[in-house]
């Protein structure tokens, strides 16, 4: 029989326009020999002082992203993106269904254009777009002329670009909003990508795991080796 164990994570979502930051938790499945064998529990939903609770989430949260006063939560194995306040941070009566979605992977939001972006992990692996207003959606990626697929791990939004990163492509993928392309060759030490973020000078910041490691560890090393790196257009 197969061992189970969680790696539990951290991630903080910093919300400027009233200076809110939300932490979440979130724990991913290891060596599960079924996913029904793992039962959800309670995610904690973390906002301001890290050390108070403002909500729990019955589901394996896999991504968070606020706009305006609302706060969107996807959890793992779900075609549901559910919304929180961010003021009394209790669930509101809205549940955005997104067919087609099955296994979750982060959700972002594009500010300018009210949309939502939920990567679905599940092969082959895809992203959504979802309106924050009407809810209407579709498959936003991969496009019909795609040749090649890629895993969604993460996304990150800036400026209207989506950012993908996929964890063991050795490189990101930038998405314009006419979904034109744009690789980031990473370099080869560079392996086993968690997260990607572009910052406002053009640059990238990574979450990466070296190549020199023998063995994946779940360590505070490990999820914040971060690097910049600067790459012209």
């Amino acid at each position: 029989m197969r061992r189970q164990c969680l790696v539990r994570r951290r991630r903080t979502l910093i919300l400027h326009e009233n200076n809110l930051r939300v932490t979440y938790i979130t724990y991913s499945e290891v060596h599960a020999h079924d996913r029904n064998e793992m039962k959800p529990v309670p995610q904690s939903v973390i906002a301001g002082d890290a050390s108070k609770t403002v909500c729990d989430v019955v589901g394996w949260v896999r991504g968070v992203t606020c706009l305006d006063n609302v706060m969107y939560i996807v959890c793992d194995w779900s075609s549901e993106i559910l919304a929180y306040s961010t003021e009394t941070f209790q669930p509101l009566d809205v549940v955005i269904q997104v067919d087609g979605l099955r296994r979750p992977s982060d959700i972002v939001v594009c500010r300018e254009d009210r949309q939502l972006f939920v990567g679905d992990c599940e092969s082959p692996s895809c992203v959504f777009k979802v309106s924050a207003d009407d809810h209407s959606h579709e498959k936003w990626l991969p496009t019909p002329s795609t040749t090649d697929l890629f895993n969604v791990d993460s996304l990150s939004l800036r400026s209207r670009r989506l950012l993908v990163t996929s964890s063991c492509l050795g490189k990101l993928l930038q998405f314009d909003p006419d979904r034109r392309r744009r690789d980031v060759q990473l370099p080869k030490y560079m392996k086993e990508l968690h997260h990607a973020v572009e910052t406002s000078h053009e640059t990238f910041v990574l979450c990466y795991k070296d190549v020199t490691w023998r063995h994946w560890s779940v360590s505070k090393e490990l999820f914040c080796n971060l690097h910049v790196m600067c790459f012209g257009q």
